[in-house]
C-alpha cells in the first residue's frame, strides 16, 4: 500500500460549491483532472496527469477501503463513500466520492470520479469507522452504501448546480453582448470604410484575434493595419485593443508608420501579459509618389498583384510581432515598392487563411490564394478570392479553430481635388500690405530633428490655431516637402537620383538613416504667419531655412521632371498648390504663400495680431 508522507494535522475544508473531477484508465493512472482537483489537492495538471490516483492517498486510509472499491468498480459497479485524502504539503481533506465505470464507444474505458464536499456528520462516522479498522478490531465492512436520503440530496445538489450554471450562462451572454458593442464602438467598424478598400473578417469564435483598420493621413496616404493576437476569442480581441488608438490618431495628424509601429509596441508591451503579442503588417500607399511602404512582423508578408491579377513582389518577413521586444529593442523599419502602373493593388491576410483546411486536413496555402486572385476585374478579383476560401473550407467544421482576415487595396488614385493651376499668380506685394494674425517660429538642431516626427507636429499647431481642416491635406503636404527637402538635401546632401534605380527607395531611406545618425551638426528654422489682406483674403506664409550650402535652385527651375520619375517633383507641387514659391539666398532658404479658406475668417477677431509663438 502507498504510504504519502509527510502529513500535517491542518485540514483543508472543500467549498461547498467545489466538485472534484478526475478521469483515470482501468490501471487506475489519472488522464484528466479540473481544475478543483488540483486546487483541492495542490498538485498542479501537469504533477496529476500520468500518476496513479493514490497519489492522493492519506495514510489514515485502510488498505481494505480500497480493496473493497476496486472489487466494486472492477465488476462495473458504482463505489460510494467518504475518503480522506492527502494533499501535496501534507495537509488533509475529506471529501464524499462517487466512483464509476467510464465507457468510450461502448467499452469500458476507465472510471470517473465525482467528489463533494463531505458533512461533518459523514466524515466523523468514517473517522470512526476507519480508525477501528487501523487498530486491528473486526469490525464488518464500511458498506459504502449511500443512506435512504442521499439520493434525494444528490438530486438536490445537482439541481443546484444547473441553475447556478444557468445564471452563469446568461451573465456570460450578457457580458458578451456588452463586450461585442464595446470592442465594435472602440474598433470604429463604422469607419472601416475607403473606396480604394475591401476586407473580410471571419472569427473563429465570438470574437475575432484578428483585427483590420483603415484610415487616411492629412495628405490622403492610405494606412492599413491588420493585427493577429495570440490565441482566439475575447481575449484575443482585447489584446488588439492598445494598438487602435495610436493607429487612428497617429494616422489622422499624419505620422509616418515608422512613429506608429513604435507607438503600437510600446503599448504592446507595457500592457500585455509576457505570454501575449501581436503579430501585424502596417501600410502605407501614397498614390501621389506612387510609393508603398510596409512593415511585417509575425503576419505572412503582404503580396504586390499587377492589373492581372498576377504576382509581381512579395514583401519579406523582416520583424518579430509587437509585443515581444521592448521600446528600446524595437525595430520599425519599413521595406519599400514604388510602382508605376495605378492597375497594382496589395493584398494582405492572417496565417488563418493560408492554413485554412477542408475536409481532406489540406491547407489553402498560398499558391491557392494567388491562383484565385488572378483576374482582370478588380471586384471579380475579391469574389473569387473570398469563394475559393469558403469552397476550401466547406464541409471542415471542427478543423480550422483560428480568425480569418484579409484585406485588398487598390492603388487607383482616390486623391485630395486636383491642384490648382493658376496661370499667374498673384503679386506678393498684395499680401505684405496686410495684417499678420498670429506668428509661430521655431529652430530645430540635429538631436530634436532625430527624435521628432516635426509635419505631423507643424500641422496639429496651424489646425489647433486655425480651427479649420479643409486645407489640411494640402497644408501637411507643403510641410512635408519642405522640411524633407531643407533635411535630405540640405542637410544630408542626398541624391534624389537613387529612388530611380532598382531597389532604389530603399536604398535611398537606408542611406538617409545612415547619414542622419552620422551627422554632427545642423540646424533648420521655420517660421509660419497667417496674413490677411484688405480684402479679407487669407494666406498662410511659410519660410524654411537649413543651414546646408544650398542649391542652385534656377538650374532646376530650368528642368522639368520626366515621366514616371520618382525624385525631382516635390517643388513642382509646391508650384502647382502654392500662390508663390521663392527660394532665397544661396538656395538653403525657401518661402511659400498658400491661400487659406476665407470661412477660416470668422476666428481672427479672437487673437492678437503680431502674437508671436515661440
Amino acid at each position: 500500500m502507498r504510504n504519502n508522507q509527510p502529513v500535517t494535522n491542518a485540514e483543508y475544508l472543500i467549498p461547498d460549491e467545489m466538485i472534484l473531477v478526475s478521469r483515470t484508465d482501468l490501471r487506475g493512472t489519472i488522464i484528466y483532472c479540473n481544475k478543483a482537483f488540483c486546487e483541492a489537492s495542490g498538485f498542479s495538471e501537469a504533477e496529476l496527469l500520468g500518476q496513479p490516483h493514490n497519489i492522493v492517498r492519506h495514510p489514515d486510509m485502510p488498505q481494505r477501503t480500497f480493496a473493497d472499491l476496486w472489487e466494486k468498480v472492477a465488476e462495473k459497479k458504482v463505489w460510494h463513500g467518504v475518503l480522506k485524502n492527502r494533499r501535496k504539503n501534507g495537509d488533509y481533506y475529506w471529501v464524499d466520492a462517487n466512483i464509476s465505470p467510464y465507457f468510450e464507444d461502448g467499452q469500458h474505458a476507465g472510471y470517473l470520479s465525482l467528489r463533494y464536499q463531505a458533512s461533518r456528520e459523514q466524515i466523523a462516522k468514517a473517522a470512526k469507522h476507519y480508525g477501528s479498522i487501523l487498530q486491528g478490531k473486526l469490525l464488518p465492512l464500511f458498506t459504502n452504501k449511500p443512506d435512504k436520503d442521499y439520493v434525494a440530496r444528490l438530486q438536490q445538489r445537482l439541481a443546484e448546480k444547473i441553475v447556478a450554471q444557468e445564471n452563469y450562462l446568461e451573465l456570460h451572454e450578457q457580458e458578451q453582448r456588452v463586450a461585442s458593442g464595446y470592442l465594435s464602438k472602440l474598433i470604429t467598424l463604422n469607419k472601416l470604410r475607403d473606396a480604394s478598400v475591401q476586407f473580410h473578417l471571419k472569427p473563429a469564435a465570438n470574437f475575432s484575434g484578428d483585427l483590420i483598420a483603415i484610415a487616411r493621413t492629412p495628405d490622403n496616404r492610405l494606412h492599413l493595419l491588420l493585427a493577429d493576437s495570440t490565441g482566439h476569442g475575447l481575449s484575443a480581441a482585447l489584446a488588439g485593443m492598445p494598438m487602435i488608438h495610436p493607429f487612428y490618431s497617429m494616422t489622422s495628424k499624419g505620422f509616418n508608420i515608422q512613429a506608429i509601429a513604435r507607438e503600437m509596441n510600446r503599448k504592446v508591451w507595457e500592457v500585455l501579459p509576457v505570454s501575449h503579442f501581436v503579430a501585424a503588417i502596417l501600410v502605407s500607399i501614397d498614390t501621389v509618389s506612387q510609393m508603398v511602404e510596409v512593415w511585417s512582423g509575425g503576419c505572412p508578408p503582404p503580396v504586390i498583384l499587377d492589373g492581372r491579377g498576377e504576382c509581381v513582389y512579395r514583401f519579406k518577413p523582416r520583424h518579430l510581432a509587437m509585443g515581444i521586444l521592448s521600446p528600446d529593442q524595437f525595430d520599425a523599419s519599413v521595406e519599400y515598392y514604388s510602382y508605376e502602373d495605378d492597375r497594382y493593388s496589395l493584398l494582405m491576410y492572417s496565417d488563418g487563411v493560408t492554413d485554412l483546411k477542408n475536409a481532406d486536413g489540406e491547407q489553402f496555402g498560398l499558391q491557392r490564394l494567388l491562383e484565385s486572385a488572378q483576374e482582370v476585374n478588380a471586384e471579380q478579383r475579391w469574389q473569387n478570392i473570398l469563394h475559393a476560401i469558403a469552397d476550401h473550407a466547406d464541409n471542415s467544421a471542427g478543423l480550422n479553430h483560428d480568425d480569418i482576415a484579409i484585406m485588398s487595396a487598390q492603388f487607383k488614385y482616390h486623391g485630395l481635388k486636383p491642384p490648382r493651376k493658376e496661370s499667374s499668380p498673384q503679386p506678393v506685394h498684395a499680401i505684405e500690405l496686410g495684417t499678420s494674425v498670429w506668428q509661430f517660429a521655431l529652430t530645430l538642431d540635429i538631436e530634436q530633428i532625430r527624435k521628432l516626427d516635426v509635419v505631423p507636429l507643424l500641422l496639429d499647431i496651424v489646425q489647433q490655431i486655425e480651427r479649420d481642416r479643409e486645407r489640411g491635406g494640402e497644408i501637411f503636404m507643403i510641410l512635408s516637402e519642405l522640411f524633407n527637402n531643407a533635411l535630405d538635401h540640405g542637410l544630408l546632401k542626398l541624391d534624389s537620383g537613387l529612388k530611380h534605380h532598382e531597389d532604389g527607395m530603399e536604398k535611398y531611406y537606408e542611406e538617409r538613416a545612415s547619414r542622419l545618425a552620422g551627422l554632427k551638426t545642423g540646424r533648420i528654422q521655420l517660421f509660419m504667419e497667417k496674413i490677411t489682406a484688405p480684402t479679407q483674403k487669407a494666406v498662410l506664409r511659410i519660410r524654411m531655412k537649413d543651414s546646408g550650402k544650398g542649391f542652385d535652385y534656377q538650374a532646376f527651375a530650368a528642368r522639368s521632371a520626366t515621366p514616371g520619375q520618382f525624385h525631382g517633383r516635390g517643388i513642382l507641387l509646391l508650384q502647382s498648390v502654392c500662390r508663390s514659391v521663392h527660394f532665397l539666398g544661396n538656395g538653403s532658404e525657401v518661402e511659400i504663400e498658400f491661400d487659406l479658406p476665407e470661412e477660416a475668417q470668422s476666428n481672427k477677431s479672437s487673437r492678437s495680431p503680431g502674437a508671436l509663438i515661440n
